[in-house]
């Protein structure tokens, strides 16, 4: 159940709240007050920005919350999504003194440079949504990235992705 305030991430939310169907208990909190979620759902929960540590925190379904990126600058507060393993996490860096998008994964940060312009999305660990490389004028092209191999494969379609269907549904 998200809690809505306009947060940088599909669904405008803040929040999300994990209840059993059947007896309505709270069995996570995913976000809040003092981490914000800022990006689509996956497999492994979300991510939000925390104050604090002016970081990037993976949080589980059970509202655990672990750091992965640090923003260069305080006042830094952007897109991010985090990987259906929970290990990885695609960013935004707007302020900072090296600004553009990148990963960061178990501790290593990759500015890669076809990150910047429309948010980006994981499709699975190892591929992910990117910008075209000859741009997007008519909002059809989505750029599908192989991280294995860094190549990516450019595909025009109608719309927007929005989320990611796991597999074995």
């Amino acid at each position: 159940m998200p809690a809505f305030g306009g947060a940088p991430n599909p669904n405008a939310a803040t929040a999300y709240s994990v209840l059993n169907p059947v007896t309505g208990e709270d069995l996570g909190f995913l976000g809040g007050m003092t981490c914000p979620v800022v990006g689509p759902l996956s497999r492994a929960g979300t991510a939000c920005v925390a104050g604090r540590c002016h970081c990037i925190m993976a949080v589980d379904w059970t509202g655990t919350q672990t750091p992965t990126y640090s923003y260069a600058d305080p006042s830094e507060m952007n897109w991010a999504a985090l990987s259906p393993d929970g290990h990885a996490v695609i960013f935004n860096e707007i302020y900072g003194p090296r600004t553009g998008g990148g990963i960061w994964r178990d501790g290593s940060v990759t500015f890669m440079p076809n990150y910047n312009g429309s948010p980006n999305q994981w499709l699975d660990e190892s591929h992910t949504i990117v910008a075209c490389a000859a741009g997007d004028a008519g909002g059809e092209c989505i750029g599908i990235q192989d991280l294995r191999t860094t190549t990516t494969v450019e595909v025009t379609l109608p719309g927007s992705i929005v989320g990611v269907v796991p597999g074995g549904l």
